[in-house]
């Protein structure tokens, strides 16, 4: 089993008409989804408007359509609510095989959408579904988890908190990586250069820059994202 981060495009979202993203939205948390009809659900979201925004029920409506919805909290230019959805498709278009399943919290801006998933059965197969339904996925970070079903008191919450994913490195990314920092290349002054790593890798220094280049944008974007 593993516990897997990914991101994609908003556009998506549009393009499956799950979501009508206003330019009036800042960003969204889908907090919890409550399921009790394939086609009906209820669901808690915090809801950060943009500044000049001030009928924030209004926009609410336009964008999810809700059969039910009530406002719990409003602190400044941000509401946490519940509605109740009815769609036809469920709360996802597409079934997608095998035993998985979205562990909230779930980010959404106007650029890209952040999610973490569950997953039981081998994930490559289910990652190659998810890219042909999903343009532009990334995973962000990976996790194998062990004996879960042993904890049936384990709340999605506290899953992400004792199973918390990892950044992804592809293997020889991770190697030169891991060489470099024990070695203290990040140190000031680097007290290994690329040239020594390369000859360690029997790569070019070029491909040395290369993998820590890409190794240091995985990490910022899983810290700071």
């Amino acid at each position: 089993m593993q516990i897997v981060k990914i991101k994609y495009s908003t556009e998506n979202l549009i393009s499956l008409k799950l979501l009508n993203f206003l330019p009036s939205i800042h960003h969204i948390e889908v907090l919890e989804i409550f399921h009790y009809h394939r086609m009906r659900f209820f669901i808690l979201e915090r809801i950060t408007f943009k500044d000049n925004v001030t009928d924030f029920e209004k926009i609410i409506h336009e964008v999810y359509q809700p059969q039910l919805l009530q406002i719990l909290e409003r602190k400044g230019n941000e509401v946490i609510c519940v509605m109740k959805l009815r769609k036809e498709h469920g709360f996802w278009p597409k079934r997608i095989s095998g035993n998985w399943t979205i562990i909230p919290p779930i980010i959404i801006d106007e650029k890209y959408v952040r999610e973490t998933l569950l997953i039981r059965d081998n994930f490559d197969e289910i990652f190659k579904t998810y890219s042909k339904l999903l343009k532009g996925m990334e995973i962000i970070a990976i996790n194998k988890v062990e004996n879960i079903h042993d904890r049936p008191d384990l709340h999605s919450n506290q899953i992400l908190k004792n199973f918390q994913p990892l950044p992804h490195f592809p293997q020889k990314q991770h190697e030169v990586a891991l060489y470099a920092t024990r070695h203290g290349y990040y140190h000031s002054p680097k007290k290994i250069k690329a040239e020594v790593i390369a000859k360690k890798f029997n790569i070019s220094i070029s491909a040395v820059n290369e993998h820590l280049r890409k190794a240091e944008r995985t990490a910022m974007r899983y810290f700071f994202s």
